[in-house]
């Protein structure tokens, strides 16, 4: 089924000050960056990737939905981009997988031979879920950015 399963004639116009008020508007995003390397890529890859906040929300669904194995993510499909990214946030990478274990008192399970590639689709779809937890859009965990 797809998303939009409505005409555009049920769509109302939305004026700037109804987009500012939308969760997953463009200033919301920007006020969760935090200087955290990783995390602020990740919120302005969410920023540049959409066109307004309700294609924004719908985006972010389906990297939570998908995850970045389904190519939703474009600059982590081909291994060379994502060996680049794993290691320009390697440090940022292993902390979250650290604290992702502490906070759940469990192991974090990456699938696949490539430990590198697991580790940045984790990394990656981690930051998107506390991102959208907190834009209200998804169920809250702890912050660990």
């Amino acid at each position: 089924m797809p998303l939009n399963t409505f005409d555009s004639d049920d769509w109302e116009a939305e004026t700037p000050e109804d987009q500012n008020q939308h969760p997953c508007s463009t200033s919301k995003l920007e006020a969760l960056k935090t200087g955290d390397p990783l995390w602020d890529y990740v919120v302005e890859y969410l920023i540049e990737e959409t066109e307004d906040p309700e294609s924004r929300k719908h985006f972010i669904r389906k990297i939570l939905e998908l995850g970045c194995v389904q190519g939703a993510v474009t600059p982590l499909i081909f291994a060379k981009d994502i060996y680049a990214f794993y290691d320009r946030f390697e440090p940022q990478i292993d902390q979250l997988y650290r604290e992702s274990e502490q906070t759940t008192s469990q192991p974090v399970h990456i699938e696949g031979d490539d430990r590198k590639q697991g580790l940045a689709w984790f990394a990656f779809e981690e930051a998107t879920r506390q991102i959208a937890a907190e834009l209200g859009i998804a169920r809250p965990r702890p912050r660990r950015f």
